[in-house]
């Protein structure tokens, strides 16, 4: 995720803390972009804390989420904020949001723009793992930052019947229903020749 400015460079890359108020101590790195050090203790170990507020209402200002093409390439922060960087877009801030899976290097969250779905990211069956819980931070399309758990049903109608994916734009395992989209890496599939593949083309008018 990238906080980013029409003036000067900007960019945040996962995640974003938003707060009303701002202590005197946080330095302006954009109009309305402001960095803070803190110092904590967690756990009875002493943490050091980087926070970036935005004000969400600077129009010089805005969230963005930035990740790798293709997506499963694994880059720094650093390297991802200078790709993203052109003229007039300027990244001032990253913020790394995300784990990703060791076997293809896809994000483990999931990762949505413009209303449509990038990745579908895991969700654990296990209660003690981080992604027992669905759940998102977003910014809406009136400017605003929600975050919260989210539900998704994955299914593919035709002729009448429906059918429950098991995932979207990853290697099939035994018994699985995988839905590839244009978001895919690959050029191909990469399954082997025991699964059934289906492919889905829009009809031309007459």
């Amino acid at each position: 995720m990238f906080f980013t400015s029409k003036r000067i460079s900007a960019f945040l890359s996962t995640g974003v803390l938003l707060f009303s108020s701002l202590p005197v101590t946080a330095a302006t790195l954009s109009p309305g972009v402001y960095h803070e050090t803190i110092s904590t203790t967690v756990g009875g170990y002493p943490q050091k804390v980087n926070k970036l507020s935005i004000d969400v209402t600077n129009p010089y200002a805005k969230i963005e989420y930035g990740v790798s093409n293709p997506i499963t390439t694994r880059k720094t922060v650093t390297n991802l904020s200078k790709e993203h960087t052109y003229e007039k877009h300027h990244v001032i801030g990253a913020i790394n949001a995300s784990f990703f899976n060791f076997d293809d290097g896809s994000p483990v969250y999931l990762l949505a723009k413009n209303d449509q779905i990038v990745n579908l990211g895991n969700v654990s069956t296990n209660f003690n793992d981080y992604m027992y819980t669905p759940a998102a931070f977003g910014i809406t399309a009136d400017n605003k930052a929600k975050v919260g758990r989210y539900s998704l049903e994955r299914t593919i109608a035709y002729n009448g019947s429906s059918f429950t994916t098991t995932d979207m734009n990853r290697l099939r395992s035994n018994n699985e229903l995988i839905m590839y989209t244009d978001s895919y890496p690959e050029e191909k599939t990469r399954q082997n020749q025991y699964g059934i593949e289906v492919v889905i083309t829009k009809k031309k008018k007459k």
